[in-house]
């Protein structure tokens, strides 16, 4: 009698096959969803170096028109470069050669940098002052914005609680117990214009479901006049209503045919309420906009000329990146569309 020990194992005919089918097929798919992810991690990492190079540039656009604004005369109608200086003056020329002039306007008037970017110089009269819509009141300004008139005095003072130095509530206006976070309000100057969505009431107004066309279209600046023939796209597109208005203004402005807000049928925009609120020339607070030509990717960034500091002689505000439906409408522009050149620094 053979006794036998231990355990024997048996392999079923066709087993083995689909076993080791189903082996390659799971090293298949675990090879294919490595692949992929090697594959989005490659095309992440280039539109990073994308952004990265797009950013650089846009700040290199940025520093040359600051150049430009540092070392040319600011005239009437903005920044021209090759005019005469101080300096110049000082030293006895009087005349500028007009044809060595480059005059870069402060409306917005699109210049080409580095074939790629587009520069748009704006001076502070092509945008509200966010620090005083409605404060005294119904607005015209806060109605170009889209805010009804019968919310317009209670956003007013709500604006106007949130930036004073005291606890005291103006009627209809917004102190402490209007908030949920007890820090507010902080009793201080808006420091963006962003910031006047914080303000009670505000959260729900149009002007504050776009970001990027608020910043287009406000800024905290010292005086509260807009002048016409300093208005630029975002301004005007608003103002008339289309892109192709808004377009036939700015031309109407540049020759000379417009002179007011009248002109565009907003007449209430014109009176001056103090001297301090006239239209003025450029001035040393302006907005830089650099993007590309469809304005898929743009930043704007607020400086002030701040001449009485040598290491700093502009303040930067603030800077941001800017994008969506209204910036591609009001900045976009078509491939072929003629731009002028942005002079290299140092020209």
């Amino acid at each position: 009698m053979t006794i036998r020990c231990g355990y024997t194992t048996a392999l079923r005919d066709g087993y083995a096959f689909p076993m080791a089918l189903a082996a390659i097929v799971v090293v298949s798919l675990i090879i294919g969803v490595a692949a992929v992810q090697v594959q989005r991690g490659m095309e992440s990492y280039a539109r990073q170096e994308e952004d990265f190079d797009r950013n650089v540039l846009a700040i290199s656009a940025d520093q040359t028109f600051l150049y430009h604004a540092l070392t040319s005369p600011m005239a009437s109608r903005g920044v021209e470069i090759g005019g005469l200086s101080a300096t110049d003056r000082l030293i006895g020329r009087t005349v500028a050669d007009p044809e060595s002039v480059t005059l870069l306007r402060a409306n917005g008037e699109p210049r080409l940098y580095a074939g790629d970017m587009v520069v748009r110089y704006l001076d502070q009269q092509s945008f509200f002052n966010a620090a005083v819509l409605g404060i005294e009141g119904r607005d015209a300004r806060m109605t170009a914005l889209g805010i009804p008139e019968i919310r317009q005095a209670a956003l007013g003072a709500a604006l106007a609680d949130y930036q004073d130095d005291d606890d005291l509530r103006r009627p209809g206006g917004a102190e402490r117990a209007a908030y949920a976070d007890p820090d507010m309000p902080p009793n201080r100057p808006l420091i963006s214009p962003l910031e006047i969505c914080q303000v009670a009431g505000w959260a729900r107004e149009d002007i504050c479901t776009d970001h990027n066309r608020l910043l287009l279209l406000t800024m905290n600046r010292g005086t509260r006049q807009i002048n016409a023939r300093l208005a630029g796209m975002p301004m005007l597109r608003l103002l008339t209503g289309t892109v192709e208005d808004a377009e036939e203004a700015a031309q109407d402005y540049r020759d000379g045919f417009l002179v007011d807000f009248a002109g565009i049928d907003w007449p209430e925009l014109d009176p001056m309420t103090d001297i301090l609120s006239a239209p003025t020339s450029a001035t040393g607070q302006f907005a830089v906009i650099v993007h590309d030509r469809p304005a898929r990717h743009a930043w704007i960034s607020v400086y002030t000329l701040t001449p009485e500091s040598v290491r700093a002689p502009f303040s930067l505000a603030y800077r941001y990146r800017i994008g969506g439906e209204y910036v591609r409408d009001v900045l976009g522009m078509t491939a072929d569309e003629s731009i002028q050149p942005l002079p290299e620094a140092g020209r």
